[in-house]
């Protein structure tokens, strides 16, 4: 409903009560599983860990700079 450009009469849904309601569980559901296989996934990553890394650290000073013992 816009002033002047959609009228009330034209912006009203002839859809029933159970119509929208249907539609509305049938979002919930659709979600819901989304929602238990994303958990899964992330619940699965998580308890696999991270990848080893076989690569040496990076040294952030130089041998050159580090003081001698």
């Amino acid at each position: 409903m816009i002033e002047g450009v959609l009228p009330t009469a034209a912006a009203v849904s002839n859809l029933g009560a159970t119509t929208v309601l249907l539609t509305i569980v049938g979002f919930v559901l659709v979600y819901t599983v989304l929602i238990v296989v994303e958990m899964a996934l992330m619940l699965r990553a998580i308890r696999k860990g991270p990848e080893p890394d076989d690569e040496p650290e990076a040294r952030l000073v130089p041998p050159s700079l580090v003081a001698a013992e």
